[in-house]
């Protein structure tokens, strides 16, 4: 099932090149990366210029390798993954448990927040695709050392988002409902279906539960989902958010990317040992 690693690296590389080229064209972040707050990284344009260039040639690089040396692209996906869990501990968290006039016990409130998770969990999962036969020594440098001890964590940062975003179809089944085309009918159902795939896909991803069918499974549900939900929505409306239907678009794409890497990656350091192997790998 290696086959599965190239699409996988290119439908998540192609999510990064397209959040970088958007922070580029609507020239700030979008809120998934950098909330409201803090505020100062909205009023200096070189900040979303810079980091947009950044991921749209980490995009390119891990999408398409470009001949670089595997554990150069390595370094490339854990520093990504740096970039997103810097974002979410100390812009994410503490607006969602601080600042933000919503009482954080609202799952809705961390969409954003995992979204930033399922990313870096994602780049961290691409990570432990490449040059899995050796590790970081200290010619690497120290801080790639360091961040490649979270490489076995990416699927679990994946999977939380997952799981929580089932519970979101559950607990706004209305607001969820009206996203399933109309042809489709019975919206209810789907929702709920969708619930069951994503909670289920989650739970058993954490615990290596049949990991590489429930991961290639979730990959086509969540392509069947770009082409049936996401971009029709982006297409009717581009301009919406500053284009946050077509980013929605782009997250399934990067999230199937990262199942599908799951799903063909082989090597024990992708799964690590938090609970009892259920499936050989």
């Amino acid at each position: 099932m290696t086959e599965f690693i190239k699409p996988g690296r290119a439908f998540y590389g192609t999510g990064l090149i397209f959040y970088g080229s958007q922070q580029i064209f609507n020239g700030g972040f979008r809120s998934v990366f950098i909330p409201s707050w803090p505020s100062w990284p909205h009023e200096w344009l070189i900040f979303p210029y810079v980091t947009g260039c950044l991921l749209i040639l980490a995009g390119a690089v891990i999408a398409v390798g470009f001949k670089i040396d595997e554990r150069r692209l390595k370094a490339i996906s854990l520093y990504i993954a740096a970039y997103f869990l810097i974002l979410l501990i100390f812009c994410q968290l503490p607006l969602n448990l601080f600042i933000s006039p919503y009482s954080p016990r609202h799952l809705g409130v961390w969409t954003d927040a995992l979204k930033d998770l399922a990313i870096c969990g994602g780049a961290l999962v691409m990570a432990g695709s490449f040059d899995q036969g050796s590790s970081f020594t200290n010619k690497d440098g120290r801080v790639v050392q360091v961040l490649s001890k979270l490489i076995p964590f990416g699927r679990i940062f994946f999977s939380i988002t997952l799981v929580s975003f089932g519970l979101d179809h559950v607990y706004y089944t209305s607001f969820v409902s009206v996203l399933i085309p109309s042809w489709m009918g019975i919206p209810e159902f789907w929702t709920y279906f969708g619930a069951i795939a994503l909670i289920c896909s989650g739970i058993a991803i954490i615990l290596k539960i049949f990991l590489r069918p429930v991961s290639l499974l979730l990959a086509i549900m969540l392509i069947i989902w770009v082409f049936i939900v996401h971009l029709p929505r982006a297409i009717a409306d581009p301009y919406i958010g500053n284009g946050n239907e077509i980013a929605s678009t782009f997250d399934a794409l990067a999230f199937c990317g990262t199942a599908l890497v799951i799903a063909s990656v082989r090597k024990l350091n992708m799964q690590p040992d938090l609970s009892p192997k259920i499936e050989a790998i």
